[in-house]
């Protein structure tokens, strides 16, 4: 299916309210002739994303993603190297009334030259909406 951008190849799926997305994408050198656009294939960012309503409980909805990066030439105080990295997550969110939640965690692993990375998030929030907390 065309994206937001027709220049990014992804799949779609909807399996059971669930909206699943897939990707690759690569910067383009534009050049100013027709049909001459050049991808330099570095980075390379890929990933799968979905998102779709809970079934246990209502007003609740899931995040599940996977996203990958490869670069190779990534610059940091290290020097520059390869890189590659790995990251899943999920994410949970809804309303119930005037009480707005959203929590993620994140877990990633790679490499940097000959180096391992591990790292990972953890994010919460809740809020209220049009008035004073329940």
């Amino acid at each position: 299916a065309a994206g937001p951008d027709p220049g990014v190849p992804r799949a779609l799926a909807r399996p059971a309210g669930w909206r699943v997305d897939a990707f690759v994408a690569r910067p383009v050198k534009v050049d100013p002739g027709v049909f001459d656009d050049t991808s330099h294939g570095n980075p390379t960012f890929w990933g799968v994303y979905a998102t779709g309503p809970s079934r246990v409980v209502e007003g609740l909805s899931l995040d599940v993603y996977y996203l990958g990066i490869e670069r190779a030439d990534a610059e940091f105080a290290a020097g520059i190297e390869r890189e590659q990295r790995h990251s899943l997550g999920t994410r949970i969110f809804g309303r119930r009334g005037a009480l707005d939640w959203n929590f993620e965690v994140v877990g990633q692993l790679g490499s940097f030259g000959d180096d391992s990375i591990r790292a990972w998030t953890i994010f919460a929030e809740r809020g209220t909406i049009g008035g004073p907390p329940p």
